[in-house]
């Protein structure tokens, strides 16, 4: 793989024409997506800034185990946290590519950032990935003292498909009664798996809307089993009827990706149910992808909105 080739890939929508490209075929997609994702990681390796304390865990769960990394730049405890979702489809990424943002937000927020490597599709449909992430939401309440952070100020973040699992993770936890989230942090999230023929960007036309088209079909068809419909709550929460008594909400949008207006409705929404709720919009912006996983300076508009958020949130 030549690195121009790949350099193009990564300007487009989570990689969606490495996958797509029909001048090149592959036994297996779903491995070829993540070994392209693998490769992205090993490439930004390199940028990954220190940080105070770094350690891996491995939690009891409902699938079994559940790896987590846990990075603490916090200068006082108890912590304030994030638990933070990777993206990547639901079938791929990892702890390791998502390293960088995982840092960086730990230290530019002196916080404690917890990244979960939850089950991938299509090997573990949902609702795997969604109720791993709500053991390890319990397990850090239950554990605050043992690992010195905040109970009261634990935050959920997530990208693309790590955006709509937090949207979700924020709703299980209203509906099951805790435990408490102070904040969710969506950025570029999907919220809405079903009708994307109809969707547009927010400003502009999409170069790549048949693509984009395709990319969300072939993960929500691996994400999503035939046995759960698409406007199913925890599936789509934009779909969901009630969205009264959520955490304050922080959602980011690029004004050029197809996501955007189902993140912007979403914030609507939620104000509409009295919820706290803020928007960002980076017009000249696409879906993020790789860059956000990598920290990339282009990333630095929703990289401070997280930050200025999350620092009112937590009075800090």
């Amino acid at each position: 793989m030549n690195k121009s080739f790949w350099t193009s890939c990564l300007s487009r929508v989570l990689l969606a024409a490495c996958l797509l490209a029909p001048a090149v075929a592959w036994a297996d997609p779903v491995q070829e997506f993540r070994a392209r994702i693998n490769a992205a990681t090993a490439e930004h390796a390199s940028a990954a800034e220190p940080v105070a304390r770094i350690q891996d865990i491995v939690i009891p769960g409902l699938y079994g185990d559940i790896p987590l990394r846990l990075y603490d730049a916090s200068a006082a405890q108890p912590a304030p946290a994030i638990l933070y979702i990777h993206g990547a489809g639901w079938i791929g990424g990892s702890i390791a590519s998502h390293d960088n943002i995982a840092r960086k937000l730990a230290n530019e927020l002196s916080a404690m950032v917890i990244s979960v490597d939850y089950r991938l599709a299509p090997e573990f449909p949902y609702p795997t990935a969604l109720e791993e992430t709500f053991v390890v939401l319990k397990w850090m309440a239950s554990h605050a003292g043992v690992v010195g952070l905040d109970a009261d100020r634990i935050a959920v973040a997530g990208d693309s498909a790590g955006g709509n699992l937090a949207a979700a993770l924020a709703l299980v936890t209203r509906d099951r009664k805790g435990p408490q989230l102070s904040a969710q942090v969506l950025i570029n999230p999907a919220l809405e798996l079903d009708a994307y023929e109809e969707k547009a960007p927010c400003i502009g036309t999409a170069a790549d809307q048949a693509e984009f088209v395709d990319m969300m079909k072939f993960f929500t068809g691996l994400y999503v089993s035939p046995d759960y419909p698409y406007a199913l709550t925890y599936v789509s929460p934009l779909k969901t009827k009630d969205l009264n008594g959520l955490p304050p909400a922080l959602v980011v949008t690029g004004g050029l990706d197809l996501l955007c207006p189902e993140g912007e409705a979403y914030v609507t929404r939620l104000k509409e149910a009295g919820v706290t709720a803020e928007l960002l919009r980076v017009d000249d912006a696409g879906h993020y992808g790789v860059a956000w996983a990598a920290a990339d300076p282009s990333v630095a508009p929703a990289l401070n909105a997280t930050k200025a958020f999350l620092r009112q949130v937590w009075g800090n």
